[in-house]
């Protein structure tokens, strides 16, 4: 599992205030998603109980076309970002913490998702339920990383004052065939409780010193009442 370190953390937070500027150039829709969506949200002051997320390696952002890709790549290119030479979707573009210079991947893609409401953060997220869907997805085919698991926890834990706030959004803005995929999603995730609960714990315990089955209980038992609200939600 990669290292997830406060210098990476503090690169990370730099770049997306650094592209927060860069995006205002753009006319058209985007969203920041992934890790570093997950971060913003959790950590969003205004939610009044930040917390202390690990951060992520990069930043993902999602468009709507080809073309509106292609237009950011050159705001980020223009700006003092070079191409990956091995793949096409990755700018790196430079961020300075106090003394030290660093850069930060930024990958964008295109993506429906960016149809959906935009989170409260600043940049615009996805809405944290559309965050859990694509956080929990990859644990349908066991293709999930362990980030991905922990990345959920968090989201269970601290995107809402309580999961049933996190089940009322998701049946408010996605769609109802995607609120029927994050229900199943939440039981495959389940099915592999263990699995994606120690990947949860071990980042937490690695990066904040939480007891490992304290972890588990508690994202096993927020799983549990978020699904058991969804599932009263949906119709039929």
């Amino acid at each position: 599992m990669p290292a997830y370190t406060d210098r990476s953390k503090r690169m990370c937070v730099a770049a997306l205030a650094r592209l927060e500027g860069l995006l205002s150039q753009i006319e058209f829709d985007y969203r920041i998603i992934g890790g570093s969506a997950v971060l913003l949200v959790v950590e969003a002051p205004a939610r009044g109980c930040p917390a202390d997320h690990v951060g992520t390696l990069d930043v993902d952002i999602a468009v709507q076309r080809p073309t509106e890709r292609e237009a950011l790549q050159r705001v980020l290119l223009d700006s003092g970002g070079r191409q990956d030479p091995q793949n096409a979707i990755r700018i790196w573009i430079p961020v300075a913490v106090g003394d030290e210079d660093g850069e930060v991947p930024v990958d964008i893609i295109t993506s429906d998702f960016v149809s959906l409401p935009p989170g409260q953060t600043s940049p615009p997220t996805l809405p944290p339920t559309a965050l859990l869907l694509s956080k929990m997805r990859p644990y349908e085919n066991k293709g999930a990383k362990g980030k991905d698991g922990y990345d959920a926890y968090m989201l269970l834990a601290h995107a809402a004052a309580e999961p049933e706030e996190l089940a009322e959004d998701a049946i408010g803005e996605l769609p109802e065939a995607a609120a029927c995929e994050l229900l199943h999603l939440i039981e495959v995730f389940f099915i592999n409780k263990r699995r994606a609960a120690r990947d949860a714990a071990m980042l937490l315990r690695d990066c904040r010193g939480a007891d490992r089955r304290a972890v588990i209980h508690h994202a096993v038992n927020l799983a549990e009442r978020f699904a058991h609200r969804l599932r009263s939600l949906l119709p039929g």
